[in-house]
């Protein structure tokens, strides 16, 4: 499912590559669709083919504090080829968030790019040194070092990315368009566009649905422990009453026989 597993890097992020604002958290889930359209050229004309997958991602921790953010994620593959998977598991993995100025962050290991940083300045980054391995070409996996060109713009609400990877003389460059949420920097629909052996694949990822948990919402454990006191303090009252009450039997019995 992955296309673009990272292996290896080189070099450092551009001077005043600074993004490290995020908008997700933890317990964010997001439900992508990823369609893969394949075409070919046969003796018969072209021939195409799409395949239809559907998978969740769920957030489970996110730190910008290191050199490289991350973010620790669980991820379900729900829909393989137009079929539903009936019990699906989940796998648990970190990936970097996305920032196209810092060439490292192009190696997430989650295949592709859902966490962009919201704080990306407009601008452009020219041959950054990225060794990627494009999954799914009639050759198989292809892996060697490859230069990436990228820009960023942004617009009403969203973050736009483009990035082409060069991977080497007389293979075509592979395109990536991608758009987030300038909000929550959350990718709403992604293309990579390819084309190997004369065979084009694109790559689609598009938002479904997504689910956040506001921050500061009330923890359903801390109110069973609130529910828990409160039936606790309820009790030491009705036995502080009884108490006082039997207490108070025994000394009005007292009195009377003190006034016999």
């Amino acid at each position: 499912m992955a296309l673009l597993a990272a292996l290896l890097a080189s070099s450092s992020a551009p001077p005043g590559a600074s993004a490290r604002t995020i908008g997700i958290q933890a317990n964010d889930t997001f439900v992508y669709s990823y369609e893969v359209y394949t075409t070919y050229a046969t003796p018969n004309g072209n021939q195409t083919s799409t395949q239809y997958n559907q998978f969740s991602v769920s957030v489970l921790w996110t730190n910008t504090t290191r050199p490289l953010g991350e973010v620790a994620y669980s991820e379900a593959i729900t829909e393989v080829n137009g079929t539903t998977v009936t019990s699906p598991s989940a796998l648990q993995n970190t990936t970097t968030i996305f920032d196209p100025y810092n060439n490292d962050t192009y190696l997430g290991n989650i295949g592709f790019y859902p966490f962009a940083y919201t704080d990306l300045a407009p601008g452009t980054a020219d041959d950054l040194n990225v060794s990627l391995t494009v999954l799914g070409t009639p050759a198989g996996a292809l892996t060697g070092p490859q230069l990436v060109n990228a820009t960023v713009a942004r617009g009403a609400g969203e973050v736009l990315v483009n990035f082409t990877i060069f991977a080497s003389a007389g293979t075509p460059p592979s395109q990536n368009v991608l758009r987030y949420n300038s909000t929550t920097g959350v990718l709403t629909q992604g293309t990579t566009y390819t084309h190997f052996f004369d065979v084009e694949k694109n790559f689609i990822y598009t938002l479904v649905s997504s689910s956040h948990v506001p921050s500061g919402i009330f923890n359903p454990n801390a109110e069973f422990l609130v529910a828990s006191a409160a039936i606790v303090v309820v009790g030491i009252i009705a036995v502080w009453r009884v108490t006082s009450a039997t207490e108070k039997g025994k000394f009005a019995k007292a009195r009377r026989k003190m006034k016999r």
